[in-house]
């Protein structure tokens, strides 16, 4: 089953999910869209609220992997992590 969690930024509710991976533990993952919305085209920081919502977050997804079982969408970020 899959269960969303919502981050504010600027006024905007950004979808996220809170994924098992195993032998990493329990993390919140968002979309890229949030991801390019904390940080600028030079990576730095929109501000300082958008460095501590980046730093609770594990990982960005793709928005279409918000889909996918939790299984397999721990599955896929493993993969990109290695």
């Amino acid at each position: 089953m899959r269960t969303y969690e919502h981050i504010a930024f600027e006024n905007k509710e950004y979808k996220c999910r809170r994924i098992n991976i195993k032998g990493w533990g329990n993390y919140l993952v968002a979309s890229t869209f949030l991801q390019k919305k904390l940080i600028n085209e030079e990576c730095q920081y929109n501000s300082d609220e958008a460095r501590i919502i980046d730093e609770g977050i594990f990982f960005f997804i793709n928005p279409n992997y918000y889909k996918l079982h939790d299984s397999k969408l721990a599955k896929e970020i493993l993969k990109s992590l290695q």
